[in-house]
């Protein structure tokens, strides 16, 4: 059950369902992940991480196609958070 709300993406609000959406529809290159998904956080601290984070653990980790990602989110009147990586191949 848990995995089938993961696929369905259950729980996120429509900005994150929309690119996660697009990307596994190979509308839209780039998306890596979930913020929430790439996070690491002791279980004593997961519920101050939240509250302190809120809707930004939904926020779309995105390597390609920033701004395409912007456009297909104002395209649909809906809001979202999308996170920019740094290009890996650039030295930090």
């Amino acid at each position: 059950i848990v995995q089938q709300a993961e696929a369905a993406l259950t729980g996120y609000g429509s900005g994150t369902r929309l690119l996660i959406h697009a990307s596994r529809e190979q509308k839209l290159k780039g998306i890596r992940s979930i913020l929430a998904n790439e996070m690491k956080v002791p279980a004593e601290y997961e519920v101050a991480i939240s509250a302190i984070l809120g809707e930004t653990l939904q926020a779309v980790l995105v390597d390609d196609d920033v701004d395409k990602a912007l456009d297909l989110l104002l395209s649909q009147s809906t809001q979202g958070i999308v996170l920019p990586l740094p290009d890996r191949s650039e030295p930090l």
